[in-house]
């Protein structure tokens, strides 16, 4: 009897200690696999910052390097199969390295999306139609603006850079007829495309341009929320901050803790997405929507599209550190990336 309680306590151990690392080799297993699944790689090459991380090959998300010292946006999201959608583009000075980024990419730009007509978003569009070049083809453009008679109460001459963009894109035109080319197409304003390439890349136009006495030239912007492959894109222009608040009423589901991404564009076609991976802040990250929205959004990828100078705001001139301040108090945020600094490539 003694010796069969001995053996029976002895397999009662055996069992449990086989449980034990039954079990421990489990919560390996799992947290092996959660590191296989977050095994995010970022490669530094010459002056590109590659970010392999949503698993989105061919297609890549590209974040061209200002090439001047001032603030700008551009956004490129490339198929992989040979065609682009750029939004924005920057400025002037951004027109050349932005054309060599769309040629490496085969030199077909099948969608082009203007936020609104500041000088620091459209010049390298105006830049690249007056150089009338046939090295890349521009198939579509889109854009929503107000009325001249509007931006000229607004800005005053600044808003000659509205006959100068409409100019740019009519001799353009004459110059592709005359060659032999398809002339571009200007998308109208109730016409949102929603699929574009191959690849699975959507997107959606968010709002028509406001006309509001606050910040008004900001508050034209257009957003963009991009679809590629199930990565979802955030791009909000230079929307300031009762255009932003309109913007997120209109469009997404709020449930008190943070911004459902459940929306709809201006038809009115409900569309339920995976969380925004990637947000291109608005305004550069500087007096723009308000802060707290990021918060809500969580993010993983944010994207500064500034200058050094507004981002470090050693002067304290602009509103970057309440920015930096709501971005610091979201969990999900891996990367910040400064257009500053060099082009990125998220992959």
């Amino acid at each position: 009897m003694v010796k069969f309680k001995l053996l029976k306590k002895i397999v009662y151990l055996i069992s449990v200690t086989a449980l034990s690392i039954l079990v421990f080799a489990c919560k390996q297993h799992i947290k092996n696999s959660n590191l296989e699944l977050n095994n995010d790689t970022v490669v530094e090459s010459n002056d590109y910052k590659y970010y392999d991380i949503f698993d989105i090959s061919p297609a890549e998300i590209i974040i061209p390097k200002n090439q001047s010292n001032a603030q700008s946006l551009s956004v490129v999201v490339s198929d992989g199969n040979g065609q682009v959608i750029v939004f924005d583009g920057g400025r002037v000075e951004d027109a050349d390295y932005l054309m060599d980024i769309i040629k490496d990419h085969g030199g077909k730009v099948r969608y082009w999306f203007l936020t609104h007509i500041h000088d620091d978003h459209i010049g390298a569009l105006i830049s690249i139609l007056n150089k009338k070049s046939l090295d890349i083809e521009i198939e579509n453009i889109y854009y929503d603006f107000a009325s001249f008679d509007w931006y000229y109460e607004k800005m005053g001459d600044d808003a000659g850079i509205y006959y100068l963009f409409e100019n740019s894109i009519n001799e353009y035109n004459k110059f592709l007829i005359t060659n032999n080319k398809t002339p571009t197409n200007i998308l109208p304003k109730d016409k949102f495309p929603l699929h574009f390439g191959p690849s699975g890349i959507y997107t959606l136009v968010l709002n028509h341009h406001l006309e509001l006495d606050s910040d008004p030239i900001n508050n034209t912007s257009i957003a963009y929320m991009v679809n590629v492959k199930h990565t979802h894109i955030l791009i909000l222009g230079d929307l300031g901050y009762e255009g932003g608040n309109i913007l997120f009423d209109n469009n997404f589901l709020d449930n008190d803790s943070n911004y459902n991404v459940s929306y709809h564009n201006l038809d009115k076609t409900n569309y339920t997405a995976n969380p925004i991976e990637i947000l291109v802040l608005s305004h550069h990250g500087q007096n723009g929507i308000d802060p707290s929205i990021y918060k809500r959004l969580k993010p993983r990828v944010v994207i500064w599209p500034t200058s050094k100078d507004i981002y470090e705001n050693k002067h304290g001139r602009y509103y970057t550190d309440d920015t930096k301040k709501a971005l610091s108090e979201t969990n999900n945020i891996k990367y910040q990336i400064k257009s500053y600094e060099e082009t990125a490539v998220i992959r």
